[in-house]
Parts: structure tokens; sequence; C-alpha cells
């Protein structure tokens, strides 16, 4: 809204351009984090914004910032277009006003809509109405998709699921949509050789249809199990059912799907009765790279993020029973179907896949068995339901925890797979520097303190969960 802002903008992109001069677009994303354009209804804090915002209008912000960059821009790169992208941030009469205020050389943006987690982008119809509006006012618009989600599967990647694959460049068929950015899922081939959704991706993305997707696979496999046909059998069979256990997993909300365990740190994070008692020697591996601030209560409550109720105890509740009855089971049996043909003929990569999947059963678990716990302890610090029951639950979930955690041990030291995002230099909340260490304190922490009494109890714990957004 303040002109200085505007013209920091307009410098900043022209110094940009005279470092890039072929630089073709930019796209620019706002109304996260806390920021975005002042009064818009999703903001974190509510609408808010400078006395000079009050005296303009949210579509007037929009067109003036994105003008002002575009007309920077194209002064030294007459090709140079900028993109608005809106997906999520806004309400329908504010995306709608924005859109028809923007200047008619910027173009606008939007992620396709429809489906949880791995399943985004698979409805096309959830996104017609924005596309169809933007045709009606004459914009230009691009499509955006995730390949897999915004941060894969994290800390565990190289994960494959290529008929969703295709049913997301099938969502942009069935809207018409020719021009696209995808995001995420794109692993590196050194790391992941047999990463099938590269094969589909870079068929798709060049406009070739694969008509028959099981015929494509076996094909793909046959290569990759050097011609073996009982193995390359196999190998599809199990990515068809790591596909399965994928459409059943039980999303909650945007960050569960997503940064949740990992910028959580929830693997290793002691799952305790009162994670308040551990010293700082004891949680050391977890709040080395953690995330969240250290006065945040989602350090000691997994229930909350950023000072805001995540999730309820139901839903943990509901969560932890889809595990254990579809996506936990479904994903047994695939690493299972890649342990019987391993017996069979020991291939680099049937064990690739094997370890990947199996790295993805432990960290699926691992969430489970954390939900299930922080809703019993929750319970019990509440007084809801029968306390000897919910100290059984917490009990049970921890001990399952304390077994997966040796699991996941046994696996890191044994796989020569890269499955695991490890760091060679700077730790980060995705990348581990010392993962097989912290899980090896975890074991011990959790295996001390599995007695304690539930806690801590929290004043927090009376919130409802508000978390949702503008589209909700």
């Amino acid at each position: 809204a303040n002109p200085r802002v505007l013209e920091h903008y307009r410098e900043m992109v022209s110094n940009l351009i005279r470092l890039v001069p072929d630089l073709r677009y930019l796209v620019f994303w706002t109304s996260d984090s806390g920021s975005g354009l002042p009064f818009a209804k999703s903001l974190y804090f509510g609408p808010n914004g400078s006395y000079i915002a009050r005296s303009k209008k949210l579509e007037q912000m929009a067109a003036e910032f994105s003008g002002s960059m575009l007309t920077a821009g194209r002064k030294l790169n007459p090709e140079f277009d900028v993109l608005m992208e809106i997906s999520w941030e806004y309400t329908r009469d504010e995306r709608e006003r924005i859109t028809k205020a923007l200047p008619n050389d910027v173009s606008l943006s939007h992620s396709l809509m429809g489906g949880a987690g791995i399943l985004g982008g698979t409805d096309p119809e959830n996104s017609r109405e924005v596309y169809d509006f933007d045709r009606k006012v004459g914009k230009k618009f691009w499509s955006e998709f995730v390949v897999s989600l915004f941060w894969d599967i994290e800390p565990v990647f190289g994960i494959c699921f290529p008929t969703l694959l295709q049913r997301k460049f099938a969502s942009l068929d069935a809207l018409d949509v020719k021009q696209f950015f995808t995001l995420g899922g794109i692993c590196s081939p050194p790391q992941c050789p047999y990463m099938v959704n590269h094969e589909v991706y870079l068929e798709l993305v060049r406009g070739n249809a694969i008509p028959n997707m099981h015929e494509f696979l076996t094909g793909k496999a046959r290569l990759w199990c050097d011609g073996n046909e009982r193995a390359a059998e196999m190998l599809v069979k199990a990515w068809l059912s790591g596909e399965r256990a994928l459409e059943s997993w039980p999303i909650l909300n945007w960050y569960h799907r997503g940064p949740a365990a990992t910028q959580g740190r929830w693997i290793t994070r002691p799952l305790v009765p009162d994670f308040s008692l551990l010293t700082g020697q004891e949680k050391r591996a977890f709040s080395r790279s953690v995330f969240t601030l250290e006065a945040d209560v989602a350090r000691i409550n997994l229930a909350f993020e950023g000072g805001i109720r995540m999730y309820d105890e139901e839903e943990f509740e509901r969560a932890a029973k889809s595990y254990d009855d579809a996506m936990l089971p479904q994903l047994e049996l695939t690493v299972s179907v890649l342990d019987q043909a391993i017996e069979q003929s020991a291939l680099p990569a049937l064990i690739d896949q094997r370890d990947r999947y199996k790295g993805l059963l432990l960290l699926q678990r691992t969430l489970r068995n954390s939900m299930a716990a922080q809703a019993a302890i929750n319970r019990w610090l509440l007084g809801q339901g029968n306390r000897e029951q919910k100290r059984a639950i917490l009990k049970q979930a921890i001990e399952a925890e304390i077994t997966n955690t040796s699991d996941w041990i046994s696996l890191l030291k044994s796989s020569t797979t890269n499955f695991f995002h490890l760091a060679q230099g700077e730790e980060t909340p995705f990348i581990y520097k010392t993962p097989i260490e912290d899980l090896e304190l975890r074991l011990e922490v959790m295996k001390r303190h599995c007695g304690d009494a539930p806690g801590p109890d929290l004043v927090e714990l009376s919130w409802k969960n508000d978390e949702s957004t503008a589209y909700d």
C-alpha cells in the first residue's frame, strides 16, 4: 500500500533482471506465515494493516503491487511476466475482486484443488469454478500441482505412486489447462534410480498418453529387474499396493499431510507421558533442530503448533484407528510382497523399493503411535473417559513406539538405500545429521520414562481446534 514499499519492489525486480537478463517470469504468493495483503480476511491475526492500507481496497493494493513489479521488469526485459499465485488464501469474493482488478498483463497461478495429501489435485471439479472465472474475465492463467506433497513424505523420499500422478495430469486435461508448474516429488536419480514416477512424469509432461499404465509399469519393472518376469510382476504389485496405502492415508489437515512430523521432529522426539519432565540432555536430539520456538506449547503437546490448536483428541483417535484399519496393514502387505520377491531374486531394484516402503511404514507407525498417545494424555488430563483405560492406551502406544524405534535403528543401520534425508553439512528440521544416535537416545529415554504420570496440565487444552482456511 505504501508508495515507498512499491518503489522498493520495483528496485528489487530491476536488480534481479540485471543479474538474470532473460528471466521469464516471477510468481508471487501472499497471505501465509502472518504476511500478505493488508486486511485480507485470512491473515493469521485477522484483517489488519496500516493507515495507508485502510484507505485502499484489497484489490487495488494487489493491482498496484503486481503492476509495479511488471512495469519495472519490462523496462529491462519486454518478455518478463508477473504471476499472482492464488489458492486457498482468499475468500471467493476476495479472489474474484482481485482477479478483475489485476492489470491485463499480470497473469494468475492456481493450485489444483480437491483431494487431501497425496491425492491433492486429482479431482478437477474442485478447481473448475476458479479457472472458469478467469476465462470469463479474460485473464491468462497457469495451474500448479504437487507431484507428491509440498514436503514429499519427509524424511522418507522416493516413494512411487504412478497412477495417482497420472490422475493429476488428467485433471489438467479436464480443465483444459495448457500452462502449469509442478512442485515436489522429483528426486535425484542417483539417489532414486528406480523411481517410476520419474518415467511417468517424463511421458506425461511431453504430452504422451499412457493408455495402459499396467503395461507401462511392467515394461519399466522388467528393465530394472534384468528381464526377470516374476520379479517384475512382484515389483508392479508392490507399486500398486503402496498406492492403495497412500490413498487410505487418514489426512487430518494440511499440517499433518506435510510438515507436521518433520518440523516437529516427531521421529526423534521421545514419546513419553509427560514431555515437560525431560531434561535438556534427554531431549537434545529433538530440540537441536526442531522448527517450533522454545516457548511454543507444541514442543510439549503434539496437538498444537505455533500457538494454534491443530488437532483435537477425537481427530487423533480417529486417525489412529484408520491407520490400524487401512494404511498400516496395506503398507505391511507392500513390504511383504517385496520381501517375498527378494527371497527369490535379491535384485537391487527390489531391495531399493522394499527399503523405501519399509521406511514409509515406520514413519506412519510413528505418527499413529504419537497421535494415540497424545490423545490419551489429553483425555486423562481433561478428565474425559475412564482414566485407567486412557493410561492403558498410552502405555500400549509408547510400547509400540519403543518397538518401532528399534526397527528404525535396525533399518538405518542395515540399509544401503538412500531413502532417508541425511545431512552432510548443516542440519535442518527436514534433514537429519545423526539419526541413528538420535533414535538410540530416544529409545533410552522412552524406556526410562514410560511409567511417568501424564502431563503437563495446560490451560491451552481447553482451546478448540481453530485450524481452518478461507476455503473451509
